[in-house]
Order: structure tokens, then sequence, then C-alpha cells
């Protein structure tokens, strides 16, 4: 995985995309107004959807893929942290490693990666922030203050999870709530030879109570489910990952809510049987539901008009890879062309928002 601690400012670029017809633009901040949040270590760039299959798993037949969107353009709204609004000195950074968001109890909360501290002894720990989910930068033109979570004053919080390593390259990358309680995915195990991450982590916690998160089942040995990105529908919940970074497909498992601490009882995309999805027991089973072979971060949502979007890095070419599906296993559109983005900085957060 790579490093990026030389990014102070993460930069939130709004991109539409379109069918036919545009859509409004009165949603903004909040899970159910963002399409998807994506992850970049370089320049930007958005891929409009095109073309009429995936390229997804094995199987006699595949649903119909729905038909393309088309990039309208993007626009860069400003830095996240590292600005006069959210400076990072206050509470002992310097800089930090991408992340992910998720929201609860009304707050976006963001999980960031490797920091960059004032004090050695918390280099390379995870900072957490969160913001009012209803801020609209889309609208006000003004980014969203962050608020830390802090260890002590003026020293953030780093995430630990008791008995795993959390050090250098060793992230959170996802979180989930389930009822009162919050789920977060983190990768640990990571490895020079190997060039990434090996393991996948689960710890929950109460609530948003960051500072007391308890390993959740067992540390897993991964090659398909590294990074992952969740979302809930009901009581069911779609995980989406990748494996070796920059390195993977996109795979695909579901499970219950209720039962989400046991992998045994994930269940795994096998491919297509007469059009239907098919699933099945044992991650070995999984086949790509993207086939790729250069994903590393991923992000998927749910997004009530369009369906589900996807969004990953990819080095070739590289930047920002989009797809969208009608459901969480169905065809999806292909990437169609590059449009890459001024970079204002060397990485950032993406937002593609509902349109303009």
């Amino acid at each position: 995985m790579q490093r990026a601690h030389r990014i102070l400012d993460l930069s939130i670029v709004r991109g539409a995309c379109r069918r036919r017809n545009r859509l409004s633009s009165t949603e903004g901040f909040q899970k159910r107004q963002l399409a998807v949040l994506a992850f970049a270590l370089s320049l930007l760039a958005f891929l409009s959807c095109g073309g009429s299959t995936t390229s997804g798993g094995a199987g006699d037949s595949q649903p119909e893929a729905p038909a393309p969107l088309q990039k309208v353009y993007t626009e860069h709204l400003g830095g996240l942290i590292g600005s006069t609004l959210n400076p990072v000195e206050p509470v002992g950074l310097t800089g930090t490693d991408l992340g992910s968001s998720f929201e609860r109890d009304g707050k976006l909360v963001f999980l960031f990666g490797d920091a960059w501290a004032t004090n050695p002894a918390y280099t390379n720990g995870d900072p957490a922030a969160w913001t009012d989910p209803s801020l609209n930068p889309l609208v006000s033109g003004v980014m969203p203050r962050l608020q830390w979570f802090l260890e002590s004053p003026g020293q953030f919080l780093p995430l630990r999870i008791p008995g795993v390593d959390m050090g250098g390259m060793n992230v959170p990358v996802e979180a989930v709530p389930v009822g009162s309680e919050t789920y977060l995915f983190a990768v640990t195990g990571y490895n020079a030879t190997v060039g990434g991450v090996t393991q996948s982590v689960l710890a929950r916690t109460d609530g948003l109570a960051l500072d007391s998160l308890a390993l959740a089942g067992k540390v897993t040995t991964s090659d398909k489910f590294l990074n992952v990105s969740v979302v809930a529908e009901g009581d069911t919940l779609w995980i989406f990952g990748s494996g070796h970074y920059r390195q993977s497909a996109v795979y695909l498992a579901k499970v219950a809510s209720a039962h989400l601490v046991e992998r045994d009882a994930w269940t795994y995309f096998r491919g297509y049987q007469q059009g239907a999805p098919v699933f099945g027991p044992s991650e070995s089973s999984a086949v790509p539901l993207v086939s790729a072979s250069c994903v590393g971060e991923l992000s998927v949502r749910r997004h009530e008009g369009l369906g589900y979007l996807m969004a990953y890095n990819c080095d070739t070419p590289r930047g920002i890879h989009l797809r969208f599906a009608r459901q969480p296993a169905g065809s999806a559109c292909r990437k169609h062309g590059m449009t890459r983005q001024p970079s204002k900085s060397p990485g950032a957060i993406c937002f593609l928002s509902r349109g303009i």
C-alpha cells in the first residue's frame, strides 16, 4: 500500500454523470445524498460508464447492463484538511494518509490512514474526525468543519484494536453501524516482501466510542477481501472487496448483519445461472464481480435513483474508475473514457454528486 504522507490537502471533487436527462443537485454530504466515495493516491480521474455488458463473474448468462452514464464535468470544491478551516497541527498532526467515511448517530465520520505526527510516538497512528452530515459544500461552497476524536487536549486519538498491529500500512478501511454497535474493518499484516497487507480485521464498539474498539472474531488471512466497502440493505450486508493492493479484481460477499462477525456465515458471488447471481460458501469459490487486475481501494454506495455505484483506483489507466449497476450483483456498465482533473493535490477524497 503506497504512502501519501505528503498529502496535506484531501481535496473534495464533485463529479456529475447523467443518463438522458440531468438530475437535480440539491443533495450533498449525507450518505443518501452521495453516490460514491472513492480514494486516489495520484491524479484524479473520473471514468464515465459506457457499453452494455459487465466484466463480471463466470456463469451462463448475465443480466442486462444499465444504460451508460455520460460524463458531464468535475469540480474542485476545496481542501478537507490542512486548511485554515481545518488545520491539523492543533491536534498533533502534520499530515495523514487517505481514509474512508461512514454515517452514524447524526455524524459523518472520517477514518484516516497512517499519520505523520508532531509527537513521534503517534506517527503512523490512524486518526478519526467527524462533521455534521447536513452541511453541504455543493450548496454553500464552504467546506465542513471537522471535529477530531482526541485522546487528550491537543492530541488526536489513534485507532487501536487490542492484539492487532495497527502500525505503518495497517489501517482502517470501512465501518458500518449495526444496531447500537459499530463494526470497523481494518487491514493488518503488512509484508514488505509481498508489498502490501495480508490480513483482514473486524473490530466492534458501542456507538462512536472509537477509544474502546475490541477485536470481533478472528484475524483472517485473505486475498480477495482486504480493502472492503459495505452497503447495508435491510438486514443484509453486501461486502465488496479487493485483494492484493492494486493487483486485484473486485469480489462480492453477503451476510446477514446479525452474523457479520461469523466469517463462515458469509456467502460469495460465484457467477450467474440463467441470469441470476449465485452465492455459496468459501472465499476461495468467489469469482470476480468486476474483472480487473489493478484494484486497490474501492468504494460502493447505493443511490436511490441509479442503484449501486462503485469507484476504485487503478493504475491502468491511472485514476478513479466508475461503474454502476441496478443490483449489488447486477451487470455494471463499463468504463468508457478518462478525464484528468487538474491536480489540486496528489491524493483526494472524491464525491460523485447526484447530478448537476
